[in-house]
Protein backbone atom coordinates (compact mmCIF):
# COMPACT_ATOMS: atom_id res chain seq x y z
CA UNK A 1 0.00 0.00 0.00
CA UNK A 2 1.36 3.78 -0.75
CA UNK A 3 -0.45 6.84 -0.54
CA UNK A 4 -0.93 9.28 -3.11
CA UNK A 5 -2.07 13.25 -3.98
CA UNK A 6 -4.64 14.33 -5.52
CA UNK A 7 -3.12 15.44 -8.55
CA UNK A 8 -1.93 11.74 -9.03
CA UNK A 9 -5.84 11.08 -9.35
CA UNK A 10 -6.32 13.43 -11.89
CA UNK A 11 -4.62 11.97 -14.55
CA UNK A 12 -8.20 10.55 -14.96
CA UNK A 13 -9.14 13.41 -17.00
CA UNK A 14 -6.88 11.55 -19.77
CA UNK A 15 -8.37 8.32 -19.59
CA UNK A 16 -10.48 7.17 -22.05
CA UNK A 17 -14.60 6.46 -21.52
CA UNK A 18 -14.49 4.46 -24.97
CA UNK A 19 -16.41 1.40 -23.40
CA UNK A 20 -14.60 -0.81 -26.30
CA UNK A 21 -11.12 -0.02 -24.58
CA UNK A 22 -11.86 -1.13 -21.63
CA UNK A 23 -8.27 -1.08 -19.99
CA UNK A 24 -8.34 2.83 -20.92
CA UNK A 25 -11.05 3.43 -18.60
CA UNK A 26 -9.23 4.45 -15.18
CA UNK A 27 -5.61 5.20 -14.11
CA UNK A 28 -3.04 2.63 -14.07
CA UNK A 29 -1.17 2.40 -10.30
CA UNK A 30 2.26 1.33 -10.94
CA UNK A 31 4.81 1.41 -7.65
CA UNK A 32 5.09 5.20 -6.95
CA UNK A 33 3.00 6.21 -10.43
CA UNK A 34 -0.44 7.39 -11.78
CA UNK A 35 -0.58 6.88 -15.95
CA UNK A 36 -3.82 7.69 -17.82
CA UNK A 37 -4.61 7.63 -21.64
CA UNK A 38 -7.06 7.84 -24.16
CA UNK A 39 -5.17 6.69 -27.33
CA UNK A 40 -4.31 10.02 -27.76
CA UNK A 41 -2.91 11.83 -25.24
CA UNK A 42 -1.25 10.25 -22.21
CA UNK A 43 -0.55 11.98 -18.58
CA UNK A 44 2.24 10.07 -16.07
CA UNK A 45 2.89 11.65 -12.38
CA UNK A 46 5.76 10.03 -10.38
CA UNK A 47 5.71 10.92 -6.51
CA UNK A 48 9.08 12.09 -5.51
CA UNK A 49 8.65 11.98 -2.23
CA UNK A 50 8.53 9.34 0.30
CA UNK A 51 6.04 9.31 2.52
CA UNK A 52 4.11 7.00 4.97
CA UNK A 53 1.19 5.09 4.82
CA UNK A 54 -1.16 4.17 7.50
CA UNK A 55 -2.03 0.96 7.70
CA UNK A 56 -5.37 -1.27 7.38
CA UNK A 57 -5.90 -3.91 9.34
CA UNK A 58 -6.24 -7.48 8.24
CA UNK A 59 -5.53 -6.40 4.37
CA UNK A 60 -2.72 -8.79 2.60
CA UNK A 61 -1.25 -5.92 0.54
CA UNK A 62 0.01 -6.65 -2.88
CA UNK A 63 2.08 -3.47 -3.67
CA UNK A 64 4.59 -4.84 -6.46
CA UNK A 65 1.42 -5.71 -8.85
CA UNK A 66 0.64 -2.86 -10.89
CA UNK A 67 -3.51 -2.48 -11.28
CA UNK A 68 -6.41 -0.36 -13.03
CA UNK A 69 -8.39 2.03 -10.86
CA UNK A 70 -11.72 2.40 -13.03
CA UNK A 71 -12.87 5.46 -13.83
CA UNK A 72 -15.95 5.79 -11.63
CA UNK A 73 -13.73 4.97 -8.45
CA UNK A 74 -11.29 7.30 -9.53
CA UNK A 75 -14.17 10.12 -8.74
CA UNK A 76 -15.15 9.20 -5.74
CA UNK A 77 -11.98 8.97 -4.48
CA UNK A 78 -11.69 12.89 -5.59
CA UNK A 79 -14.62 13.88 -3.46
CA UNK A 80 -13.38 12.15 -0.72
CA UNK A 81 -9.85 14.07 -0.42
CA UNK A 82 -10.07 16.21 2.79
CA UNK A 83 -9.71 19.93 2.56
CA UNK A 84 -6.22 21.42 3.05
CA UNK A 85 -4.31 24.34 3.04
CA UNK A 86 -2.14 25.02 0.16
CA UNK A 87 0.98 23.39 0.68
CA UNK A 88 0.27 20.98 2.87
CA UNK A 89 1.64 17.85 2.50
CA UNK A 90 0.58 15.81 5.44
CA UNK A 91 -1.02 12.69 5.44
CA UNK A 92 -4.16 14.97 4.79
CA UNK A 93 -3.20 15.43 1.44
CA UNK A 94 -2.82 12.14 0.61
CA UNK A 95 -4.84 8.89 -0.34
CA UNK A 96 -3.83 5.58 0.69
CA UNK A 97 -4.57 3.06 -2.26
CA UNK A 98 -3.42 -0.77 -2.27
CA UNK A 99 -4.60 -3.94 -3.97
CA UNK A 100 -5.66 -6.99 -2.52
CA UNK A 101 -6.95 -10.41 -3.34
CA UNK A 102 -10.58 -10.57 -1.42
CA UNK A 103 -14.03 -11.47 -1.42
CA UNK A 104 -16.63 -8.99 -3.47
CA UNK A 105 -20.24 -9.27 -3.61
CA UNK A 106 -20.99 -8.32 -7.11
CA UNK A 107 -24.34 -8.50 -8.21
CA UNK A 108 -25.57 -10.70 -5.57
CA UNK A 109 -22.58 -13.75 -6.27
CA UNK A 110 -19.96 -13.57 -3.87
CA UNK A 111 -16.19 -14.11 -6.15
CA UNK A 112 -12.55 -14.09 -5.69
CA UNK A 113 -10.70 -11.05 -6.93
CA UNK A 114 -8.50 -8.17 -6.99
CA UNK A 115 -10.08 -5.01 -4.92
CA UNK A 116 -8.90 -1.81 -4.73
CA UNK A 117 -9.07 0.09 -1.68
CA UNK A 118 -8.91 3.75 -1.09
CA UNK A 119 -8.77 5.35 2.09
CA UNK A 120 -8.37 8.80 3.40
CA UNK A 121 -6.87 9.89 6.45
CA UNK A 122 -10.29 10.35 7.71
CA UNK A 123 -10.69 6.72 7.49
CA UNK A 124 -13.12 7.11 4.93
CA UNK A 125 -13.06 3.83 2.86
CA UNK A 126 -13.82 3.10 -0.91
CA UNK A 127 -13.85 -0.45 -2.13
CA UNK A 128 -13.57 -1.14 -6.38
CA UNK A 129 -12.97 -4.22 -8.18
CA UNK A 130 -9.83 -3.70 -10.46
CA UNK A 131 -10.43 -2.86 -13.99
CA UNK A 132 -9.53 -6.12 -15.91
CA UNK A 133 -6.97 -5.71 -19.19
CA UNK A 134 -3.61 -4.73 -20.41
CA UNK A 135 -2.66 -1.50 -20.33
CA UNK A 136 -0.47 -0.02 -22.76
CA UNK A 137 3.27 0.33 -22.57
CA UNK A 138 3.54 3.62 -21.40
CA UNK A 139 7.30 3.35 -21.36
CA UNK A 140 7.68 3.32 -24.93
CA UNK A 141 5.40 6.06 -25.32
CA UNK A 142 7.28 8.13 -23.14
CA UNK A 143 10.63 9.06 -25.01
CA UNK A 144 13.66 9.98 -23.74
CA UNK A 145 13.95 14.17 -24.00
CA UNK A 146 17.75 14.06 -23.38
CA UNK A 147 18.18 15.38 -26.76
CA UNK A 148 14.89 17.40 -27.27
CA UNK A 149 14.81 21.69 -27.31
CA UNK A 150 12.94 22.55 -24.54
CA UNK A 151 10.87 25.44 -24.30
CA UNK A 152 9.12 26.49 -20.95
CA UNK A 153 5.40 27.75 -21.71
CA UNK A 154 2.73 28.61 -18.74
CA UNK A 155 0.18 26.19 -18.37
CA UNK A 156 -2.68 28.80 -17.84
CA UNK A 157 -2.11 30.55 -20.95
CA UNK A 158 -1.53 27.86 -23.34
CA UNK A 159 -5.28 26.37 -21.97
CA UNK A 160 -6.70 29.88 -22.80
CA UNK A 161 -5.48 29.74 -26.54
CA UNK A 162 -6.34 26.05 -26.31
CA UNK A 163 -9.80 27.18 -25.42
CA UNK A 164 -10.39 29.94 -27.64
CA UNK A 165 -9.23 27.88 -30.18
CA UNK A 166 -12.17 25.53 -29.57
CA UNK A 167 -14.69 27.39 -29.59
CA UNK A 168 -13.87 28.75 -32.37
CA UNK A 169 -14.33 25.37 -34.00
CA UNK A 170 -10.38 24.41 -34.33
CA UNK A 171 -9.73 21.06 -34.19
CA UNK A 172 -6.09 20.41 -35.42
CA UNK A 173 -3.22 23.44 -34.60
CA UNK A 174 0.30 23.68 -36.16
CA UNK A 175 2.74 24.60 -33.59
CA UNK A 176 5.66 26.88 -35.35
CA UNK A 177 9.17 27.31 -33.51
CA UNK A 178 11.89 29.46 -34.62
CA UNK A 179 14.72 26.96 -35.77
CA UNK A 180 17.57 29.33 -33.90
CA UNK A 181 17.28 30.28 -30.61
CA UNK A 182 13.92 28.41 -30.29
CA UNK A 183 13.75 28.76 -25.89
CA UNK A 184 13.55 32.85 -26.48
CA UNK A 185 11.33 33.44 -29.41
CA UNK A 186 7.91 33.11 -29.08
CA UNK A 187 5.83 30.05 -30.07
CA UNK A 188 3.02 30.72 -33.23
CA UNK A 189 0.08 28.75 -33.23
CA UNK A 190 -2.27 28.51 -36.37
CA UNK A 191 -5.76 26.37 -36.83
CA UNK A 192 -5.31 24.17 -39.63
CA UNK A 193 -8.79 22.71 -40.51
CA UNK A 194 -10.68 25.99 -41.31
CA UNK A 195 -10.89 27.18 -44.60
CA UNK A 196 -13.25 30.05 -43.65
CA UNK A 197 -11.01 31.29 -40.80
CA UNK A 198 -7.34 31.99 -40.28
CA UNK A 199 -6.58 31.97 -36.73
CA UNK A 200 -3.19 33.22 -35.45
CA UNK A 201 -2.33 32.95 -31.74
CA UNK A 202 1.18 33.81 -30.19
CA UNK A 203 2.88 32.05 -26.65
CA UNK A 204 5.49 33.76 -25.18
CA UNK A 205 8.03 31.37 -23.61
CA UNK A 206 8.91 31.47 -19.66
CA UNK A 207 12.26 30.97 -18.48
CA UNK A 208 13.30 27.55 -17.52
Amino acid sequence: MKTFTKNQLLVGKASSNDAGRHALNGILVEGNKTIATNGHILIMNENLEASEPWSLNGVQWEDETPFIISNESVKKALKNFPKVKKGDNSNRSRMAIGQSKSSLNLADCVTDTSVITMQNSDNDKIESQAVDGRFPDYKRVIPDTTDYIKVGVNATYLKQLCEVLEKSGTGNIVLNFKKEDTANHPIVIENIDQCDEKITSVLMPVRL
